[in-house]
C-alpha cells in the first residue's frame, strides 16, 4: 500500500510535534475566523501542558499518525460530564482533529477518527460532539462519512474594541 500509516496513542515526547501540526489548523481557522481565532501569546506552553492532560487523563484521548517515524496526524478527544439534569449524563468531543498538509486525502483523519469512534464506544458513551468551521469542506467531508449531523448552529455576538 502506498499509503503505510499507523495510529497509535499519543505520547507526551510527540507534544511538540503535535504542536506543529496543530498550527497548520490554527493558521486555517485564522483565516476563517480572523476576530475569534486568534491564539494566546503562550499558545505553545499552554497547548504542550493541555496535550500532555490528554495522554495522560483517562477521559481525554490523544491520538497520532505516524508515518516513517514521524507523527502526521493528531487527533485530541474527551469524554465530558453534562449537567446533573440531563439523562444522559456523559458525551465525547473530538476537540481537535488535523493531519499535515502533505498527507492529506490519504486515510489518515479517517483511521484516526475510526480509533477515537472506538475508544468511546468501548466506554459505552451514547455520542460524538465537535465544532467545525462550515467553510471546513474537507472536514465536514470526513465527519459526513461517519454520520455526524448538524444538530446546533453558533452564533456569537463580538464587542468592539475587546483586547
Amino acid at each position: 500500500m502506498a499509503h503505510e500509516f499507523t495510529i497509535r496513542k499519543g505520547r507526551t515526547r510527540d507534544k511538540e510535534d503535535a504542536w506543529n501540526i496543530w498550527l497548520q489548523l490554527a493558521r486555517y481557522n485564522h483565516r476563517i475566523d480572523p476576530e475569534g481565532f486568534i491564539l494566546a501569546e503562550d499558545a505553545r506552553e499552554k497547548f504542550l501542558k493541555a496535550f500532555e492532560t490528554f495522554v495522560r487523563s483517562r477521559n481525554k484521548k490523544a491520538l497520532v499518525g505516524e508515518k516513517s517515524g514521524k507523527v502526521i496526524g493528531v487527533l485530541l478527544g474527551s469524554i465530558q460530564r453534562r449537567h446533573p439534569f440531563m439523562r444522559i449524563r456523559y458525551q465525547a468531543y473530538i476537540d481537535e482533529i488535523v493531519v499535515v498538509e502533505k498527507e492529506r486525502n490519504k486515510g489518515v483523519g479517517t483511521k484516526l477518527t475510526e480509533n477515537f469512534i472506538e475508544w468511546v464506544r468501548e466506554r459505552n458513551v451514547p455520542h460524538i460532539a465537535l465544532f467545525v468551521f462550515p467553510e471546513n469542506e474537507p472536514a465536514l467531508k470526513l465527519y459526513k462519512k461517519f454520520g455526524f449531523e448538524t444538530i446546533v448552529l453558533g452564533q456569537r455576538k463580538s464587542f468592539k474594541g475587546f483586547k
